[in-house]
This record gives C-alpha cells, sequence and structure tokens, in this order.
C-alpha cells in the first residue's frame, strides 16, 4: 500500500514478453494477478478520493463496457482461440 499511498491513479503497461518462456512459462496469470494486487494496494491505503487504475489494453481484447454486437461464429472461433492458445 505504501507505493500507492497518495496517488491519484495508478498505470499498468505490465505483459509477457514476447519470447518462448513469456508465452508458454509461468506466471499465467501475470497481468490479472498484478492488477488484483494493485487494487487491493489502493483500498489499503484508503485514499480521500476514488483513485483511478489505467491498464494499458490490447487491441486484441474485446471492451466489455461497450455494447458491440458479436456474432455466433466469431464467439465461436474467439472461444477455439482461447482454448488452443496460450496467454499472451
Amino acid at each position: 500500500a505504501g507505493h500507492v499511498s497518495g496517488c491519484d491513479t495508478v498505470a499498468s503497461c505490465l505483459g509477457h514478453t514476447m519470447n518462448w518462456k513469456g508465452i508458454y512459462g509461468h506466471p499465467r496469470k501475470l497481468v490479472t494477478d498484478a492488477t488484483r494486487r494493485l487494487c487491493d494496494a489502493i483500498k489499503a491505503s484508503k485514499p480521500e478520493k476514488p483513485a483511478r487504475y489505467v491498464l494499458m489494453n490490447t487491441a486484441g481484447n474485446r471492451n466489455l463496457d461497450l455494447p458491440e454486437p458479436i456474432s455466433f461464429v466469431e464467439r465461436c472461433v474467439v472461444g477455439l482461440i482461447r482454448l488452443l492458445v496460450p496467454p499472451h
């Protein structure tokens, strides 16, 4: 909590390296776990006003906050890719 104490905004550009170990190795949920820890640290620091957390995203990741229509075929293809390709 000390690292984020007094911060209004926290930005993260964390991601896996684009090599064999980075794509297929551990930790598999690097960004998820780091985000969880940062959010917990922000909460533990008890900021006076809500803090912002900015996460750099990839263009290939769908924004669930937008009401974008996704076809059945697209959902199947994305599901198949998620099943066959490790996180990167």
